[in-house]
């Protein structure tokens, strides 16, 4: 409800207050190492179940201590992370003397190498390698990762004007022979299709090269080409694998981003799209409907979710909340999908249908954003006091969440009465600025005090406090001119 800029009082300041928003995180991107990635901030928890899961049946298997050590990272676990890398690299070793021609170990060794800190040694490697071994495509194609990352990274890296220079001058070499040695194995195995995602992505991020320093038209053509060139082959390795979703997901999502620019993102008209988009997008959402199966749920689960994804980005908007209640019913944890019906939700103002959602998430897991998205979805729905009891379930369960307890803060003084009815408030204010003094100053310390603040001044308003709240606000919206919601308190409590 919007209150007249005049209005005044306790019952204007009551519903001036406001849970935190909670963003969204319909997004997918480019990964230096994976290409078009979908984000899904869940993954690292997932991926580190199933590992130690396999890792129980057998400690014997390099490949999910790769795998542990390069998730655990995101959950902040780094003594973990380096120990899983030493095991990976200690079996991947013992592999790799028993058969010096396991192509797979060759690269999995040079992976974990690099991920360790040592890819002067993982590139030795891999070179030798490819010096001895004809028929090594793995091998060629994790030197060619090596060598675009490389030159990649280097304009990033910190370094004397000599060492950058020197960098610059090795990029067109690096390039070059990233792109023979993807070459060669796309000869030596033309009917794998690992080789021509890899080359796709290679030649996308020679396109992003190319687009940084083009100058012209010409230019620009030559990047559309390329650009034409990288789609084309994740085309062909979606063909070659009908059964990975991936495959189906990178060349769709790059087949959009390609035709209309980042802004695909929010979303396209699919009758916009040019006849061989149209074509291409269709044959990618059917062949993800085909891996649907009961014998393969969690399989289903993602084709299901990257299906509902591609008709949401393409408008088609009751297509999408079916395939993605579809996804989240097979498997709850499919990040993604969650997010997108709640953008469906959101976008077309069904308020019944975001609540359900959001209560769904809630059941399936129970995090401090998910209970916080619910205390939202309630008070969107104007049911304050059950968003107030939302939060406070959220908080009892998860007490170091500040976001939960500022909600609890907010929702307490827009259902409040009078003054004797936020008693529990003041152990709350105090408790989360005792945590916001210890924060480092970072990005989500700002978010918070952000809506900490205000909230706070309405506190002392409604609690007989005014001129604090007034001396507090006007120093606040000085030094914070764009914040509305802040001029708009001042002027309820009366500047």
């Amino acid at each position: 409800m919007a209150i007249p800029r005049s209005a005044t009082g306790p019952d204007a300041l009551r519903q001036l207050a406001k849970c935190p928003q909670v963003d969204l995180q319909v997004a997918f991107g480019v990964d230096s190492t994976r290409g078009f990635v979908i984000n899904d901030p869940e993954r690292p928890a997932t991926e580190v179940t199933a590992a130690r899961a396999a890792l129980k049946s057998s400690e014997d298997n390099p490949q999910e201590w790769l795998r542990l050590g390069t998730w655990l990272p995101s959950m902040g676990d780094t003594n973990g992370a380096a120990a899983a890398l030493r095991r990976a690299v200690q079996q991947y070793r013992s592999r790799v003397e028993r058969n010096p021609a396991d192509d797979e170990s060759q690269a999995g060794l040079a992976d974990a190498l690099n991920q360790e800190g040592h890819a002067d040694e993982a590139e030795r490697g891999l070179r030798g390698v490819v010096e001895t071994q004809s028929n090594a495509w793995r091998s060629r194609l994790a030197l060619a990762q090596l060598l675009d990352v490389h030159w990649m990274s280097a304009a990033r890296r910190e370094g004397s004007s000599a060492e950058r220079k020197a960098a610059e001058a090795e990029k067109p070499m690096q390039q070059e022979e990233a792109g023979r040695l993807i070459e060669r194995a796309v000869a030596l195995v033309p009917d794998e299709p690992r080789v021509y995602r890899a080359r796709g992505l290679h030649r996308l991020f020679m396109t992003q090269g190319a687009a940084a320093s083009a100058e012209g038209a010409e230019a620009a053509d030559a990047t559309s080409r390329a650009a034409r060139s990288a789609i084309d082959d994740y085309w062909k390795s979606a063909t070659l694998w009908r059964t990975n979703v991936l495959s189906w997901g990178v060349a769709a999502f790059t087949e959009l981003v390609s035709r209309v620019g980042p802004r695909a993102a929010d979303g396209v008209e699919f009758a916009t799209l040019p006849a061989e988009s149209q074509q291409r997008l269709v044959g990618a959402l059917r062949a993800l409907e085909s891996m649907v199966s009961d014998e393969a749920p969690a399989r289903s689960a993602v084709a299901l979710e990257m299906r509902g994804m591609l008709q949401f980005l393409t408008g088609s908007r009751s297509a999408a909340e079916s395939t993605l209640k579809r996804a989240v019913r097979l498997d709850a944890g499919r990040f993604q999908a969650w997010e997108v019906l709640l953008a469906l939700y959101i976008r077309g103002e069904d308020r019944a249908g975001l609540l359900e959602t959001c209560e769904a998430r809630v059941q399936a897991r129970s995090n401090p954003r998910n209970h916080l998205l619910l205390a939202k979805a309630l008070e969107r729905s104007g049911k304050y006091a059950e968003a107030l009891e939302a939060a406070q379930v959220g908080t009892a369960k998860f007490p170091e969440s500040l976001w939960l307890q500022l909600a609890a803060v907010c929702l307490s003084l827009r259902t409040s009465t009078d003054a004797a009815s936020l008693e529990g408030v003041p152990p709350l204010l105090k408790g989360i600025t005792a945590r916001l003094d210890k924060m480092p100053k970072n990005a989500e310390w700002g978010a918070i005090i952000q809506h900490f603040v205000p909230t706070l001044c309405l506190y002392h308003a409604l609690t007989g406090n005014a001129d604090e709240a007034r001396r507090v606000l006007k120093e606040w919206v000085k030094s914070n001119p764009e914040d509305v919601w802040a001029r708009e308190i001042l002027d309820a409590v009366g500047a």
